[in-house]
């Protein structure tokens, strides 16, 4: 994982290195690491000639330091910055260390200009502009040479955050220039890895240049999660077990007409490494899920008349419980939750109706003691999010990470806001982000995929004995989810892809995994 820093955060960090390293150090370290991203990334390297868009600041700083490490005969260098009157750049509105990697670069040889090549062709622009101080609208010049090159459709390389981002809240500042690949600087900034930031963002990389995070006066709560942290959150396999090592998940789901969402959580919580599914639904979907999932064991009860007795014999066997697939809102459904907050007492899931229900009735939620709250997890989309916080789904949507603390703190849970860059909140404030997934995912049945994959990862810790907390688990789901997403767009392209596409992907990365 990877801190995710606000731009006061980054200028804290930053100073403080400063005081142990020279600027023009790091500097030197940001431009090498521009330059190999541009060597080495397969939507950059291809290009021939290079386009680098400098401003006045540390950020053009940057990009000037990268021309010099250019070939001359290849690059050109264009000042977005202030003019003098006779039209040329003006060095002393120019950051201190910007003037001499500018004097470096004319001494060099290399070619600034203050407009466009007429010529793009073969061509990879670097953005090297504005940084993370940008807080107002650019307007005039700048806005003028940034729209014409977002115009030539060249790839393009943003240094530290593209221009025009607000660094915080990812708003487009007046204009933008799209970035193919964004070059994060020391960390991610909180506004290009969230919506609407992550849109002009591209993909987003990050160059260690040896900034540390111990000037904050606090750690940082918010990271960003890396595919990497998936392996050591995965439960163990090991090769002495039976079906009982990986633990039972009973799944409070379906109604009359909605097998489908029991179908599907149930078909994840086995791919999971779960040793047992239990589905517990009304009698009229027995034989559509016997036949769908034979794997699976199916308790039912009477359509409109949950079983207490039932349910409880269901309860004493589960290592962990998931509830709300496609229930429904009706009274029997708001029975079933009733009796079942009242007597879970391992890792509980709540998703879509159960979520519903509780925001019809949040007293449902008081029969829920701290304890169980603590290995609760809840999933909601923004409309859920936006009736449990009884806020506009607009109000969800401008901040994302917010929405999942505010909701965690309220139910003292884990929290998995779903969006296109999903947010985990802890009770404690804590917040990971998870970069993966794509508009594909946004399908009926995934949502019922993530759930049901949330309770199998838990069932296989409690069961095993892990210490692996529900945090981390509810992290492990969301990223396995989001990247089977994206290996199932992969194969089938998102305008077609369904939910059990990305049931293949986690059968996948599973097996990977594995083999790892």
């Amino acid at each position: 994982m990877i801190p995710i820093l606000t731009a006061r955060q980054m200028r804290l960090c930053d100073d403080a290195e400063t005081e142990k390293v020279p600027a023009h150090v790091l500097m030197d370290r940001a431009a090498q690491a521009l330059f190999q991203t541009l060597r080495t990334h397969p939507a950059l390297r291809e290009k021939s000639r290079t386009l680098i868009l400098c401003g006045s600041g540390n950020n053009g700083g940057d990009g000037f330091a990268l021309a010099n490490l250019l070939p001359t005969a290849t690059t050109v260098v264009v000042y977005v910055g202030e003019m003098t009157a006779d039209g040329q750049p003006d060095t002393g509105k120019m950051s201190p260390e910007c003037a001499r990697r500018y004097a470096n670069a004319l001494a060099n040889g290399l070619r600034v200009q203050v407009t466009l090549p007429e010529d793009t062709t073969d061509t990879v622009i670097v953005d090297a502009v504005f940084g993370i101080g940008l807080s107002r609208p650019i307007t005039g010049r700048c806005a003028s040479l940034l729209s014409k090159a977002a115009a030539r459709g060249c790839p393009v390389l943003a240094a530290d955050i593209p221009s025009g981002l607000h660094a915080y809240s990812g708003a487009v500042l007046g204009t933008v220039l799209p970035a193919t690949v964004t070059l994060a600087i020391g960390y991610p900034k909180r506004g290009e890895v969230l919506f609407p930031g992550a849109a002009y963002a591209g993909e987003v990389c990050t160059a260690d240049i040896g900034i540390g995070t111990g000037a904050l006066p606090t750690p940082a709560t918010a990271h960003l999660l890396e595919r990497t942290d998936l392996f050591p959150l995965l439960p163990p396999r090991p090769r002495r077990a039976n079906k009982g090592s990986f633990g039972r998940v009973l799944l409070a789901v379906g109604s009359p007409l909605m097998s489908g969402a029991a179908y599907l959580s149930a078909f994840a919580a086995y791919l999971s490494g779960a040793g047992l599914v239990e589905i517990l639904t009304p009698a009229c979907n027995r034989t559509i899920l016997a036949t769908a999932l034979p794997e699976a064991i199916i308790t039912t009860y009477p359509e409109n008349q949950p079983d207490p007795q039932i349910i409880k014999n269901a309860l004493s066997r589960a290592d962990a419980v998931v509830i709300g697939c496609g229930i429904g809102t009706d009274e029997a459904a708001e029975q079933l939750l009733r009796f079942l907050l009242g007597q879970v007492h391992v890792p509980l899931v709540l998703d879509a109706d159960a979520l519903n229900l509780l925001a019809k009735n949040p007293a449902l939620f008081a029969a829920v003691v701290p304890e169980q709250r603590a290995q609760t997890v809840l999933t909601p989309h923004p409309g859920e999010s936006a009736r449990l916080l009884s806020r506009s789904v607009s109000e969800v949507l401008a901040d994302i990470p917010q929405s999942a603390r505010d909701c965690a703190a309220a139910f003292q849970a884990v929290v998995i806001q779903k969006d296109a860059h999903t947010a985990l909140a802890a009770p404690d404030g804590t917040v990971r982000l998870c970069p993966y997934g794509n508009s594909g995912m946004a399908t009926g049945g995934t949502g019922d995929v993530l759930a049901g994959l949330v309770g199998g990862l838990l069932a296989q810790h409690a069961a095993l004995g892990t210490g692996v907390s529900v945090f981390d688990s509810a992290a492990c789901a969301v990223l396995v989810h989001a990247i089977a997403g994206d290996l199932a767009e992969s194969a089938r392209g998102g305008r077609s892809l369904l939910a059990r596409d990305v049931c293949d992907g986690i059968a996948d990365i599973l097996r990977k995994a594995d083999i790892r």
